[in-house]
């Protein structure tokens, strides 16, 4: 499967990031739909702790570790 190729924290970030936009399709187009401040604040900390665990991931990959 494609999905296991890729990084679990870029899986983690497109399975959040799905979610998102699909919560906003709904915002957008069911008129009863909404969110709580509680959910709301939920969701940002959640993409948040994404991208940094993405950001750190890419630095432990990519920062060159000295000569032995």
């Amino acid at each position: 499967m494609i999905r296991d190729s890729f990084p679990e924290e870029i899986q983690d970030l497109a399975s959040i990031f799905v979610e998102l936009q699909r919560k906003r399709h709904q915002a957008d187009h069911v008129p009863r739909y909404r969110l709580t401040r509680s959910e709301v604040l939920t969701e940002i900390e959640a993409s948040e702790m994404a991208i940094k665990k993405l950001r750190r991931a890419r630095e432990q990959r990519w920062v060159k570790q000295p000569p032995a």
